[in-house]
């Protein structure tokens, strides 16, 4: 193994979108859905009341600066010349499923990605379907596939 393979090699040209959770102040996850078409950071926030839209957004903010230069220096506009070079948007979806248990953040987080990235409906995505979804997760990582 020299280091110069890889297997999922993608160019930023070729994406749509990014996901990635994100931790605020250490003891909360976000999901965070970067929309690299229309310019925009999409935030899934599971607890809203526990973290003002203010305070997510200012986390953010530094993000959203690093995008934007990170797609010009890809190459990004070259095919797409209306790329602003400025900070991108910042949304928070508000008609996100929320969690009322601390300490489930992180699976509400698996799930909302799950969700959006099936265009599934979230009626499902309950407190009360969290442990289920939690024991589920982690035989399908036992068992290296997924259970559907």
């Amino acid at each position: 193994m020299d280091g110069t393979h890889t297997d999922y090699q993608t160019r930023w040209l070729d994406l749509d979108v990014v996901y990635l959770p994100y931790n605020i102040g250490g003891n909360h996850w976000i999901m965070v859905h970067i929309d690299l078409q229309d310019d925009e950071i999409i935030m899934w926030d599971l607890m809203r009341s526990m973290t003002p839209f203010p305070t997510l957004e200012s986390e953010l903010r530094l993000m959203t600066v690093v995008l934007s230069a990170l797609m010009h220096r890809a190459g990004v506009q070259v095919l797409r010349q209306t790329l602003p070079y400025m900070p991108w948007r910042i949304h928070q979806v508000t008609s996100a499923p929320q969690q009322s248990g601390s300490g489930d953040c992180g699976m509400f987080c698996v799930k909302y990605f799950e969700y959006d990235v099936t265009r599934s409906n979230m009626t499902s995505l309950t407190q009360d379907n969290i442990s289920f979804f939690r024991e589920k997760l982690a035989i399908e990582m036992w068992a290296n596939r997924s259970i559907f």
